[in-house]
């Protein structure tokens, strides 16, 4: 069961075990409070029995509660010793109510000030009240995110700011307000250090072998359109067509990657030049992979290059200029591609009509590297840069061209997860852009 509102959800994930006893896997983002409310808004009975559910969970300094009034006057009482809830363990306290002594609870604010570097991110407002605070943004690049914790014990109100883009410091102001009084916490935000402060937008590369007699093979392209959809756009895809597809559609320079993701058959989805997403005609299954693959990427290995490309066209001639900015010094390979949207033709379907104006899109058309990729190294701190030229054939579309490149890095000493044994290299990252525009490297927000 998930509690949401927030921007950290309690998550509680639970098996059933082989005796039919549910089993508590894992807790994330817990509270560290629990609040009983009287019934219907009113008070609670003398004599009668109230009680709190949890998790099993251990106290091994005790714990305190807290007895809060209609007013808001608030007394406390500590339970110093180590306390053990176990499932289905019940535990009484008795009398823990007498003799308290209520106050009320004087406005605490302890972050009057907040400093941030130039980066898009979260800070904390600690505040302390019988309840939640009211909250002015008097700036436009902060937001309120959430709030972590219980007002009456200390909570962490959580705010983001947006990356400063200026050309100078600034400062922005939220009014935090108690119910008499309100008090001002300013927030400075610095510029950002440089790009090797910055993390890298990460593109994931999906390669799709296909051919137009594949019956299967549009499925596979419609599960990564559904992935690249739920990723938000961060799925780079390239369809790499057999010298048997349609002659208009073949990709020559195919074979050397084929051969290097040991190809079985078509279709075949390889992820960041680690995953293989399997073959089915399940679009939702092969999505399903796709992101798996994408988000497994993203958790085990840290984006260490950037790419920002620029190209132009005079008649059939392409030119292509490419910055790499790479945070870690490596070996890494370099591969650029052309491909080719909007290519109307045949292709097969299983189980559907065949159609003669199928749309292919991301079509690769020239590699302008080696297709495996061109071995450089490369400095941390460093932006290596790259020239290309190459004349395009005359029957390919010039206004639908788009520019792919991606960075290939050593797994080195980072864990090798693989489905296959694809060689020592996996994709770092990927950037696109059409022929004629330019694309700067881009960060994170």
């Amino acid at each position: 069961m998930a509690r949401t509102g927030s921007r950290w959800p309690v998550r509680w994930i639970f098996t059933v075990g082989t005796d039919g006893i549910p089993q508590l896997q894992s807790v994330s983002a817990p509270e560290s409070a629990v609040t009983l409310t009287a019934p219907e808004g009113g008070a609670f009975e003398v004599g009668k029995y109230y009680h709190i559910a949890t998790v099993p969970v251990d106290f091994p300094d005790g714990f305190s509660l807290l007895f809060q009034m209609e007013d808001g006057r608030i007394a406390t009482r500590t339970i110093p010793q180590s306390v053990s809830v176990a499932r289905s363990h019940f535990l009484m306290l008795t009398d823990a109510d007498k003799d308290l002594s209520f106050e009320s609870i004087g406005f605490e604010l302890d972050t009057p000030v907040v400093n941030l570097t130039g980066k898009d991110q979260d800070f904390v407002i600690h505040v302390r009240y019988y309840q939640d605070p009211h909250f002015d943004i008097l700036s436009d690049w902060i937001s309120y995110v959430g709030r972590v914790g219980d007002p009456r014990f200390g909570a962490d109100y959580v705010f983001h700011a947006l990356r400063n883009r200026e050309d100078s410091d600034r400062t922005g102001y939220i009014a935090v307000c108690s119910e008499s009084n309100c008090y001002m916490v300013e927030v400075n935000q610095g510029v950002p250090a440089g790009w090797m402060t910055e993390e890298f937008f990460h593109h994931s590369l999906g390669m799709r072998f296909t051919a137009t007699w594949c019956g299967n093979c549009p499925f596979m392209n419609a599960s990564f359109k559904q992935a690249d959809e739920r990723l938000g756009g961060r799925l780079e895809i390239v369809n790499l067509h057999t010298t048997s597809s349609d002659p208009a559609l073949v990709f020559e320079d195919m074979v050397p990657l084929a051969r290097q993701y040991h190809l079985p058959g078509y279709p075949y989805g390889i992820i960041d030049g680690r995953v293989d997403v399997g073959a089915s005609r399940d679009i939702g299954l092969i999505a399903d992979n796709t992101v798996e693959a994408v988000l497994q990427h993203e958790s085990t290995y840290p984006v260490v290059t950037g790419v920002g490309l620029a190209s132009s066209l005079s008649g059939s001639e392409l030119s292509v200029d490419l910055d790499v900015y790479a945070q870690e010094t490596d070996t890494y390979r370099l591969t650029v591609l052309v491909l080719e949207d909007g290519v109307v033709g045949f292709q097969h379907f299983i189980g559907e009509p065949d159609q003669d104006d199928y749309v292919h899109n991301r079509i690769a058309r020239l590699a302008l590297t080696t297709v495996t990729g061109d071995d450089f190294t490369q400095e941390a701190g460093e932006v290596k840069s790259f020239s290309f030229t190459a004349t395009l054939a005359d029957a390919w579309n010039k206004e639908n061209l788009v520019i792919l490149a991606y960075v290939q890095r050593p797994f080195g000493s980072q864990p090798r997860i693989q489905s296959g044994d694809y060689g020592d290299y996996y994709v770092d990252n990927a950037a696109s852009a059409p022929v004629g525009t330019t694309r700067l490297v881009q960060f994170a927000e």
